[in-house]
């Protein structure tokens, strides 16, 4: 087995680790019970209740989706193309 190979399984073997034990640590999850996703241990709303309960206007609405909705997508999007165009080959062989 070449130095690369042994890198390749190395790092597939952490990823596996990673996704068996993302529930457990609460790395990443979705509570059904509360309705929204659990990020790293704390709660990740849209913040619609203050939206529906007339706290914030359509504005501000607005301004939470583009925040807490679109741009951290497009930064995962753009992570995960950027780790993936460097090490792609290191993963996927």
């Amino acid at each position: 087995m070449t130095p690369f190979q042994r890198r390749r399984v190395l790092v597939q073997g952490s990823f596996f680790i990673l996704f068996v034990f993302a529930p457990v640590f609460d790395l990443l999850r979705f509570d059904l019970t509360q309705g929204h996703l659990i990020v790293f241990g704390q709660p990740w709303t849209l913040g619609l209740d203050d939206y529906l309960a007339g706290r914030i206007d359509a504005q501000q609405m607005a301004l939470n989706v583009l925040l807490r909705v679109i741009v951290p997508v497009l930064a995962l999007a753009a992570t995960v193309l950027g780790i993936a165009w460097r090490w792609g080959r290191l993963y996927c062989g």
